[in-house]
């Protein structure tokens, strides 16, 4: 899945073609959905979905991906630009997932080389107009996930 949101990334958004980001995150969703919902020869003797736990949702996949395409510095800067700029045909949360993880890595970049005296960090990756409300969403989802890995805490042995 790594390597086909990547190309989304990559070939689909930065060369303008949106046949491939489609296919790739149709290609995604698909083993994202066939490894969770397959509970025959996935599960463990204990009844736990071993593969479907560690695979996450494809949202978090997808800004885990981002989040690295937008700091691999092997990737010229130009481009991770216009692979910002472009990444909301992908999901449109996805930048507001992403953008307070890699601010800083972009920022120490820009620093340590001559282009930050052109660039300041929110020329290269503005804000998303819809931070904020990305950010109240991550919060309500990372409270759910404490709430149940409280409730697996209190029953280990139910069946998820």
């Amino acid at each position: 899945m790594f390597a086909s949101l990547t190309q989304a990334f990559k070939v689909g958004v930065l060369q303008g073609r949106p046949e491939v980001t489609r296919n790739a995150i149709n290609f995604a969703n698909a083993v994202t959905e066939y490894f969770k919902d397959n509970e025959y020869s996935f599960v463990n003797k204990f009844g736990v979905n071993r593969i479907g736990g560690i695979i996450g949702e494809l949202e978090q996949i997808a800004a885990a991906v981002l989040g690295y395409v937008m700091i691999d510095r092997s990737i010229h800067l130009a481009d991770r630009m216009a692979i910002w700029a472009g990444a909301d045909e992908v999901d449109s949360d996805l930048r507001g997932r992403v953008y307070d993880r890699i601010r800083g890595p972009i920022e120490a970049e820009l620093a340590a080389r001559p282009i930050g005296q052109i660039y300041t960090v929110d020329q290269v990756i503005p804000p998303p107009p819809n931070l904020d409300l990305v950010r109240n969403l991550m919060e309500l989802e990372r409270q759910a996930r404490q709430a149940r890995a409280a409730e697996a805490e209190r029953d280990p042995f139910r069946r998820r």
